[in-house]
């Protein structure tokens, strides 16, 4: 159990071994690294394996310049700060952190290493500085789900009701998704009637190993 040092202990925390009452996702990518969206502490926790003990500490954090902090945008939203992160995942190599109220997707090339280390590529918005919400091939709206499939970064956005995908994974600021799904185009994000075709305030997404 981490979060708490025992199994009774309730009470929400911005340290090392804490979280916040508001957790939204984890995963645990193919190295065997369990990442936490903190998403009320505005950060991501990454244990650089899985806890063997109670209470045991996060080896990294990012979101945040250090496991103290806690503020959303923590000096200016920048590619290293969030605001209520949801979604995250690795294919081992990546990490995509779908960062909700700022309204974009960021993604680190390679794995972090060092706490508050800045984003490569942001998507959902033009650049590194912006958060407004967009409904269009490049824009975002509360972005809280991310995959990666067959080099495909896939993003549900809840209030944008739909599912973006890229193909190939962006390697440049504000790139244009590829397709759309939930909607008959990239911008219309209204909650369309309930069909085989249609989404609703997405929560996740996964891709089987069939694809």
């Amino acid at each position: 159990m981490v979060g708490q040092t025992n199994f009774t202990d309730t009470a929400s925390g911005t340290a090392a071994d804490k979280l916040n009452t508001d957790t939204s996702l984890l995963f645990v990518d193919p190295k065997g690294r369990l990442l936490v969206a903190d998403n009320g502490n505005n950060r991501v926790l990454i244990w650089n394996s899985i806890p063997a003990r109670n209470g045991q500490a996060a080896d990294l954090v990012l979101g945040q310049p250090d496991f103290a902090t806690a503020t959303s945008n923590t000096g200016g939203i920048s590619a290293s700060t969030m605001f209520e992160p949801w979604g995250i995942y690795s294919d081992g190599n990546r990490l995509i952190v779908a960062d909700r109220r700022n309204n974009r997707t960021l993604i680190w090339n390679n794995f972090p290493t060092q706490n508050g280390q800045a984003a490569d590529v942001v998507v959902g918005q033009p650049d590194m500085d912006d958060s407004t919400a967009v409904c269009s091939a490049t824009g975002a709206d509360q972005p809280n789900a991310v995959w990666i499939y067959n080099n495909n970064l896939i993003v549900t956005q809840r209030n944008g009701r739909r599912v973006l995908i890229y193909n190939p994974i962006p390697t440049t600021n504000g790139a244009s998704a590829s397709l759309v799904l939930g909607q008959t185009d990239f911008v219309t994000c209204t909650t369309p009637p309930g069909s085989a075709s249609s989404f609703d305030r997405i929560e996740a997404v996964n891709v089987d190993s069939t694809g």
